[in-house]
């Protein structure tokens, strides 16, 4: 397995359908034997660790990240300074993965996949990113030079990635 999954965005404004869209998506990848790592961007800064746990003591260390493992899971503590350096660090944590499937991240380099729906008080923000790769929408009234799918055309969709992206 090569280390070098490709990581792909999915985008779009607030409620639009991100999160419906990775659930579906990594549920068909992942029956057809593609394993998908998920990662959440979040636009506002919180506490990842609590002061006064024995994982934020560690991590104030000097360590490069702490790690909390529960039976069952863990989590991973750790700082980065740029994006690229999160996706270094992302295929490295996860190297079992075919696929990276990060909800978020518009305003980040990368392929994106936007979601936009009628429902959405504004149009699709990201037309005139040269790194759209596919627009996902029930409306009638937009698409450009990327290619559009219906929000419930998941086998499409997932066609798509997989011609473009999966070996």
């Amino acid at each position: 397995m090569s280390t070098k999954a490709p990581l792909i965005k999915i985008v779009g404004v607030k409620k639009s359908g991100k999160t419906s869209l990775a659930e579906k998506l990594i549920r068909e990848f992942s029956s057809r034997g593609i394993r998908v790592a998920a990662i959440k961007h979040c636009h506002h800064a919180f506490p990842l660790d609590r002061e006064g746990t024995d994982s934020y003591r560690l991590g104030r260390t000097g360590a490069i990240s702490t790690s909390v493992y529960v039976p069952g899971g863990f989590a991973i503590f750790g700082a980065v300074e740029t994006i690229e350096e999160l996706e270094d660090r992302l295929r490295t944590l996860f190297p079992e993965a075919d696929l990276l499937l990060m909800e978020g991240n518009k305003k980040g380099a990368g392929p994106k996949i936007e979601i936009n729906r009628q429902a959405c008080r504004e149009g699709p923000m990201c037309l005139e990113d040269p790194e759209l790769v596919a627009l996902i929408t029930d409306r009638k009234d937009c698409g450009g030079s990327a290619p559009v799918f219906h929000p419930d055309d998941i086998e499409g969709i997932v066609q798509f990635i997989h011609k473009k992206f999966l070996p």
